[in-house]
């Protein structure tokens, strides 16, 4: 950066949609990187309640995630409800859980990083959040704003696990037991580009 165009403003990257080109000084840009990005936060919430007396419990669990992550856009949704609950009637005890878990996230498209270490360290990325699909700094790699917007993928998961216990007690020294369990699971997932605009 101490050469001839040390400190010069310079044309930046590919010529823009009305042909003329982005100036940028050379020199370094510092955290050019972190310019990008924003700061990830997770909000969760939760309530339990927990009742029981000698020969019966029952618990409640549900829990909320919102967690937006470093990328703009990309978010996950996550809610979780828990059940347990058990009773003895003389000689039988019944135990269940029961557990849903339903998760949605939307993120970009993972090449993104890829895109972003093309970035040199003397340009500021934010120049190029209006550039569009073909006016980055380079025809080897993608805008990483154009890929925000328009390269996603979206996928959904819910979960369902439920487990009942049966266990009766004949005397002090015999007893029979039976555990049944029962998983289900589903999974969507949506890729898209949105193509060229």
């Amino acid at each position: 950066y101490n050469g001839p165009l040390g400190g010069q403003m310079v044309p930046t990257g590919l010529p823009q949609a009305n042909g003329q080109y982005i100036m940028g000084k050379y020199a370094p840009v510092k955290d050019h990187f972190s310019k990008f990005f924003q700061n990830g936060v997770s909000f969760q919430n939760g309530l339990s309640i927990n009742v029981g007396g000698p020969d019966s419990y029952a618990f409640l669990s549900m829990n909320r995630l919102d967690n937006e992550f470093v990328v703009a856009n990309d978010k996950l949704k996550q809610n979780n409800f828990l059940f347990k609950g058990g009773k003895k009637f003389d000689k039988l005890r019944i135990d269940g859980q029961f557990n849903y878990i339903s998760r949605v996230v939307n993120q970009t498209n993972g090449g993104l990083y890829d895109d972003i270490l093309q970035m040199p360290t003397t340009n500021d990325i934010r120049v190029y959040r209006n550039s569009g699909f073909a006016g980055y700094l380079t025809p080897y790699a993608v805008n990483p704003y154009w890929s925000m917007q328009n390269e996603r993928l979206n996928s959904t998961l819910e979960y369902l696990n439920g487990i009942i216990s049966l266990q009766y007690d004949f005397n002090k020294h015999i007893n029979v037991s039976y555990t049944g369990n029962l998983s289900i699971s589903k999974t969507e997932e949506e890729n898209h580009n949105d193509g060229f605009k």
